[in-house]
């Protein structure tokens, strides 16, 4: 049996396992008032459970652990907290730099989160393939609309250059049309960006635009700054955009998967995906 079948096996046995526990938790919940402790306690296993099912939460702290003084470029940083992979390798290693975030007012969230620290360089600009201005749709600062209801948690990480992208979130914010706006933002390109901050290396590339992904990654220079890891957010891209994609970063080298909201690309030719830990979640079967 190869070393990869090996791991395919491992893989195959540790979701069989993960299966039967929330099997078991689930016969359990009926039997426990939902506010009680222990109703608590178990509510924390299954969700433990059933977020181990996934491979991508477990990428980015093997990933920090390799390069514990990685430098990254993420677009799409919005407050650097809520739904951010990368904050507590930021917090816990000694990585370094450029956090991206069009929208003012919550690039102002960025600054506060962020914005002491030596390590990191803050840019209030949008990414695209041509500089300029363009127009933004974004939700207007929650904490100024004292008429309206309280919103979602990450209301404000709704922020795109396409307003039906950001009209597609009605169902879960019913007066989004109240709220949406347009601004016009400063837009420069990947390249620019890099030069401006004298970049020269990359390890690791995040991006977070909600749909304009793929017109991002078109536009990098991949065998110039060969970032080892390589996570982009597809839920909001089109099917055929979404097969493209991975299909681009295939044929730059990477190894890809996609879970639920983002796809996960690690360069085959790296030192890295010799790692048996990292290798591990790059085999593993789908999650079903």
């Amino acid at each position: 049996m190869s070393g990869k079948d090996l791991v395919t096996l491992s893989a195959t046995i540790r979701r069989s396992l993960i299966a039967s526990s929330l099997a078991v938790v689930g016969s359990f919940k009926p039997l426990l008032p939902v506010k009680s402790f222990p109703g608590r306690a178990l509510a924390s296993v299954e969700r433990r459970l059933k977020e181990a099912r996934f491979r991508s939460p477990r990428v980015v702290p093997e990933f920090a652990r390799l390069y514990p003084n990685a430098f990254f470029i993420q677009i799409g940083s919005n407050d650097g907290d809520q739904l951010d992979p990368l904050k507590d390798a930021i917090r816990t290693k000694n990585w370094k730099g450029i956090l991206v975030e069009p929208v003012p007012y919550v690039f102002e969230k960025l600054k506060l989160r962020h914005g002491n620290n030596p390590r990191l360089t803050l840019e209030n600009i949008a990414i695209s393939k041509q500089a300029g201005v363009m127009p933004f749709y974004h939700l207007r600062n929650a904490e100024e609309e004292q008429n309206l209801e309280k919103p979602p948690r990450w209301y404000d990480a709704l922020g795109s250059f396409s307003r039906e992208v950001v009209l597609k979130h009605e169902d879960l914010i019913p007066d989004l049309r109240e709220r949406l706006t347009e601004s016009n933002v400063n837009v420069t390109t990947f390249d620019a960006l890099c030069i401006k901050n004298n970049v020269k290396q990359i390890d690791l590339i995040h991006i977070d635009t909600e749909g304009h992904d793929f017109e991002i990654l078109k536009t990098i220079d991949f065998p110039r700054y060969r970032p080892k890891l390589v996570i982009y957010e597809h839920h909001h891209l089109n099917p055929v955009d979404r097969a493209a994609a991975q299909e681009y970063l295939r044929k730059s080298g990477y190894e890809v998967f996609e879970e639920i909201l983002d796809t996960w690309c690690l360069d085959m030719s790296q030192p890295t995906f010799r790692d048996r830990h990292l290798r591990s979640l790059w085999t593993e079967g789908a999650v079903e």
